[in-house]
C-alpha cells in the first residue's frame, strides 16, 4: 500500500469517467472489514482524479472518497479528510457513511459484438498488463478475439466458427490445450497467439479443427504486452504478434478454403476461468485500435454505449476506431 499525491494522474474526459463507475452513495469500506487488499490512498483529490487513477490501475476494483468538506474517522484506520480516497482490490464490504463518503465500483463486462453484414475486421492492436495477482487453482484465460460471426462467406464458412485469439494464460492446477513448443512451465503467466475451433462444420477440414497456436511467451506480473492481430490480404494470412520487453512470439494461419477467405466479423473480449480460477483485481486492455474493411459507425456507437468501454474515437482513417480502455473483468461484476 502506498499514499500518493495528485502527480501522474492521467487526463480522461469527465463523461467517460462518470460512466465507468457505479456509485454506492453514502458508503465506505467497513472499519471492521479486511483491509488487506487496500491498494493505495491519495489525499485531497477530486472525484475525477480518483476515478482516473482507479481506471488506469487494474489492481483497483473499487474505492471510497470522503465528500468535499467532510471529515470521517474509522476505528483502527484513522482520520480521513475532504477528498481523501482509498482504493481496494477484490470485493467490497461496506459500512454506512451517511453524508461523509461515497464509494465507486469499476464497471466491467465482456465484449461480444457482431458487426453488420458486409463489414469485417482486418486488424486489432492493443495492450494488456499481466495481473499482479494470480489464480490459486484452476486455469484462467484472458483474451481478445475475432470470429467469423455474420461473415456469410459461402464456402469459407465451411471452416467453422473458430476464434483467432492471443490468450494470456495462467495454469494453476489445470493445463491449456495450446501447443507449447517453447516448453514454458505451468505455474506462471504466459501468452501465445492461438486459433481454437471446437465448433467445426461436418465439412471442416481436419487442419482447422482443435487447438492450434505458436510459441508461448513467458511473462511476469506487471509486464505490459503489445498485441497485434492483422490480416495480410496479399498472403491470405492472419498473423498474431505478442511482444513484451523486447521479446515476441508470432502465430500465422490462413483461414481459406476452396479459394474463399473466411472474414472475421465478431469481436470479443473475454475472461474465461476454469476450475474456480479467480484473481483479485480487474482486467483491461488499453490503447486499442480496431480496423475494419469499411467505415463502421455501428461498431463505434456500440462501443460508446458500453459502460466498460472508455475513450472511443475515430482513428487515423474512417476505417479505424480507437479506444482508451476496455475493462472486461472484475470480481465484483463476476464478468
Amino acid at each position: 500500500m502506498t499514499t500518493k499525491t495528485k502527480e501522474g494522474i492521467s487526463e480522461i474526459s469527465a463523461t467517460d469517467l462518470s460512466k465507468a463507475f457505479k456509485l454506492k452513495a453514502n458508503k465506505a469500506q467497513f472499519y471492521g472489514a479486511d483491509w488487506s487488499l487496500q491498494v493505495d490512498r491519495l489525499n485531497g483529490i477530486t472525484l475525477e482524479e480518483a476515478q482516473a487513477h482507479a481506471l488506469n490501475n487494474d489492481s483497483i476494483t473499487y474505492f471510497f472518497r470522503v465528500k468535499d468538506g467532510a471529515t470521517m474517522v474509522l476505528e483502527g484506520h484513522g482520520t480521513f479528510n475532504s477528498g481523501d480516497t482509498v482504493f481496494f482490490a477484490g470485493n467490497p464490504w461496506y459500512g454506512s457513511a451517511m453524508n461523509l463518503a461515497d464509494s465507486y465500483e469499476k464497471n466491467a463486462a465482456s465484449v461480444n459484438h457482431v458487426v453488420p453484414q458486409g463489414t469485417y475486421f482486418t486488424k486489432l492492436v492493443g495492450k494488456i498488463k499481466v495481473p499482479e495477482s494470480k489464480p490459486q487453482k484452476g486455469l484462467l484465460f484472458l483474451w481478445p478475439g475475432l470470429q467469423p460471426g455474420n461473415s456469410s462467406n459461402n464456402q469459407g464458412d465451411a471452416i467453422g466458427n473458430g476464434v483467432l485469439q492471443p490468450v494470456l494464460t495462467y495454469p494453476a492446477t489445470m493445463r491449456s490445450c495450446a501447443p507449447n513448443p517453447t516448453n514454458v512451465p505451468d505455474g506462471q503467466w504466459w501468452i501465445s497467439g492461438q486459433y481454437v475451433n471446437t465448433d467445426p462444420t461436418p465439412s471442416t477440414p481436419s487442419k482447422f479443427k482443435g487447438c492450434h497456436g505458436g510459441d508461448r511467451l513467458a511473462l511476469s506480473p506487471g509486464d505490459v504486452v503489445n498485441i497485434t492481430m492483422e490480416y495480410d490480404s496479399a498472403a491470405g494470412n492472419w498473423t498474431q504478434t505478442c511482444e513484451c520487453n523486447g521479446n515476441s512470439v508470432t502465430y500465422t494461419i490462413a483461414l481459406e478454403i476452396n479459394g474463399e477467405v473466411q472474414n472475421q466479423s465478431w469481436l470479443l473480449f473475454i475472461n474465461e476461468p476454469y476450475g474456480g480460477a479467480t484473481i483479485e483485481g480487474a482486467i483491461s486492455m488499453f490503447d486499442l485500435t480496431f480496423t475494419t474493411n469499411t467505415q463502421c459507425d455501428e461498431l463505434k456507437q456500440y462501443l460508446e454505449n458500453q459502460p466498460q468501454v472508455v475513450g472511443v474515437d475515430t482513428g487515423a482513417s474512417n476505417n479505424e476506431i480507437t479506444v482508451d480502455r476496455i475493462v472486461f473483468h472484475s470480481p465484483i461484476n463476476n464478468s
